[in-house]
């Protein structure tokens, strides 16, 4: 007689074992947890110290920013007193040593007249070429000057610019200014007035404008002078490198503030420099 099969029955899990894979699957969690909370105070830790260093690294280049507006102020200032040296020494030597040259020369050609007309008229002509010299140091030596501003004398420094500039040279120059703008400081207003004036300068010689403008405009936060013109304008990428253009943006740079060279839609160029309006 066959025997008779058993049946296979699972057992059913008891307590221990129910609670031993729960404390396995809890202690598998926490260790979860403590590796992310640790990945995660690693990072923050990262986080922080690598915001140290960049903080201490903007403090170093906020400093060397100063420190390096400072010496471009000072290097201009000695800039300013070269050229007033160089001012006075064409007015005083140069322009006086051309005008008794060109005094000699009349008085000669004078005194040969009688015996030697030809050489007279040759002297007189030297005279007059020895004089038209003159007149060009005496330019040279007037855009040279020192310039006394204050803050508040800016304005009518500007004015007197555009003035200047439309009686050497026959072009219409005007200047229109806001109300009430301030500038910083007497460096400042220097600064300004030399850029204006070297605009104002390539503009008369080199734009073939019929009408130059110079504004003198501030709004809450910043002070601006800008020399437009309605000439032929010229290749900013060309003239970039052109040392009156430099030294206009180098002053710019030194009061914190920037320059902008454009060319207007309707013809000639925008020159704008802009500041912040305190120091």
């Amino acid at each position: 007689m066959a025997k008779a099969k058993k049946k296979r029955t699972r057992k059913k899990p008891t307590g221990m074992a129910t609670r031993s894979g729960a404390h396995s699957s809890l202690a598998h969690q926490a260790r979860i947890i403590d590796v992310t909370v640790q990945a995660r105070d690693e990072l923050e830790q990262r986080v922080a110290e690598r915001t140290r260093q960049l903080l201490n690294t903007n403090k170093e280049l906020e400093r060397a920013m100063v420190d390096r507006q400072q010496l471009e102020r000072e290097l201009l200032e000695i800039s300013e007193r070269e050229k007033r040296r160089i001012g006075e020494d064409l007015h005083d030597m140069v322009c006086q040593e051309l005008a008794a040259t060109a005094l000699f020369l009349k008085s000669t050609a004078k005194e040969i007249a009688a015996d030697n007309a030809a050489a007279a008229a040759t002297l007189e002509e030297s005279a007059k070429t020895v004089n038209r010299n003159v007149g060009l140091a005496r330019e040279l030596a007037r855009g040279l000057q020192a310039v006394e501003l204050t803050a508040s004398g800016l304005k009518n420094a500007l004015r007197n610019l555009a003035a200047q500039a439309c009686d050497s040279s026959g072009i219409k120059c005007h200047f229109k200014a806001a109300r009430g703008v301030r500038v910083p400081d007497d460096t400042s207003a220097l600064h300004l007035y030399r850029i204006a004036q070297e605009a104002v300068t390539n503009a008369v010689k080199h734009s073939e404008a019929k009408n130059i403008l110079v504004t003198l405009d501030r709004n809450p936060t910043h002070t601006c002078v800008s020399v437009l013109d309605d000439g032929k304008g010229f290749a900013v990428r060309r003239r970039a490198k052109g040392l009156g253009l430099h030294m206009m943006r180098y002053r710019a740079n030194a009061l914190g503030g920037e320059l902008k060279i454009e060319r207007r839609r309707t013809g000639g160029m925008d020159i704008t420099c802009i500041i912040p309006s305190r120091g």
